[in-house]
């Protein structure tokens, strides 16, 4: 009798384990941050899908080009603070700055006072690419 329940047992234990041991896998995403995350998914699969940069953080790109018929250099004055030079003909890098805000812009000649053009007030787009120039 005891070497039937001890059998007994030994096969219960076995089943047990069988049962654990055969976890169902499921693939998908299982980043919280993403678009398609799939709170199923027990093992990630790589398909994981993010919004842009430009829509998670709000922002537009801009960038600017000196047009000058003086030939002379533009300091590009961004929310009141340097951002950077742009030679005659020549234009600047990309920046990345919040959209749907007003921002204020001045092209300035370089080491003056002197504004090239008007002040002016851009409100970037999400996600969109412009660029502003002087012709002075």
């Amino acid at each position: 009798m005891k070497t039937r329940n001890v059998l007994m047992s030994i096969g219960v234990i076995f089943s047990l384990l069988s049962f654990i041991g055969c976890e169902k896998t499921v693939s998908g995403c299982t980043d919280t941050t993403a678009k398609n995350y799939n709170p199923n998914a027990t093992e990630s699969d790589g398909s994981c899908v993010y919004d842009a940069p430009c829509v998670t953080n709000k922002t537009g790109e801009v960038y600017f080009i000196n047009q000058s018929n003086s030939n002379r250099t533009y300091d590009i004055i961004w929310d009141g603070a340097k951002l950077t030079t742009v030679a005659p003909n020549q234009e600047s890098a990309v920046y990345t700055f919040s959209a749907n805000v007003k921002h204020t812009l001045i092209f300035r000649f370089t080491n003056t006072a002197d504004n090239a053009c008007s002040m002016s007030e851009p409100i970037l787009s999400q996600c969109k690419r412009v660029w502003y120039s002087c012709s002075n």
